[in-house]
């Protein structure tokens, strides 16, 4: 997951992504049968850096999966492009950093049919694609920076029948690993408790 914070993956994050169900909760419940309903949301998600007080705005993503009608169970697999935010780095000033989220495991999750509410579970890395210094071209952290350990995050919260559905959560972003010169950097405005994600999913056809 490469990122600065975030998110959100998972986020992922979501993560986060069971929540998309949404609408076609309702739609496959109606049988008594164990037929699996496709879940196809799209997915707008944001993450707030708790140390940078900043928040980075993820472009839309999308969640695909499964639902069972019959005992709510979820899985999916979330889709989010990577970011690009400005940061203030000791040492090397203004810096652009993409991160993405990368999942490491399916989204999984489960659906309350009468209390319309879905409770789900992300794990993802959080990679830093690159970080520049401004005015330059040359990426600080290689391929291979990322958090040292996958980010678990659970959403809970009730999904809109009519309308997309949002949900948020909060998660701690473990050190950074593999980032070059840029780590210690990196880890001092990254890493850390009290980071929030908040994503909203709607349908798609």
């Amino acid at each position: 997951m490469k990122q600065s914070r975030a998110l959100v993956a998972s986020v992922a994050v979501s993560v986060l992504a069971g929540v998309l169900t949404a609408s076609l909760v309702l739609a496959g419940s109606a049988g008594a049968s164990n037929t699996l309903v496709k879940v196809r949301e799209f997915v707008h998600a944001k993450t707030t850096l708790a140390t940078l007080h900043q928040t980075v705005v993820i472009p839309r993503g999308r969640l695909s999966g499964t639902l069972n009608p019959v005992t709510g169970a979820l899985k999916a697999k979330l889709k989010l492009p990577a970011a690009t935010t400005t940061i203030s780095l000791v040492g090397i000033g203004l810096a652009k950093a993409t991160f993405s989220i990368a999942p490491t495991q399916p989204v999984t999750g489960k659906v309350d049919f009468s209390a319309n509410t879905i409770t789900t579970t992300s794990t993802f890395n959080i990679d830093v694609d690159s970080l520049t210094a401004a005015g330059t071209s040359v990426n600080l952290v290689g391929k291979n920076c990322q958090t040292s350990q996958p980010i678990v995050m659970t959403l809970t919260g009730a999904f809109e029948l009519v309308g997309p559905s949002s949900f948020s959560s909060t998660y701690t972003i473990p050190p950074l690993v593999h980032c070059g010169l840029a780590t210690v950097a990196l880890n001092a405005v990254v890493a850390g408790t009290g980071n929030t994600f908040d994503a909203t999913f709607s349908p798609f056809k």
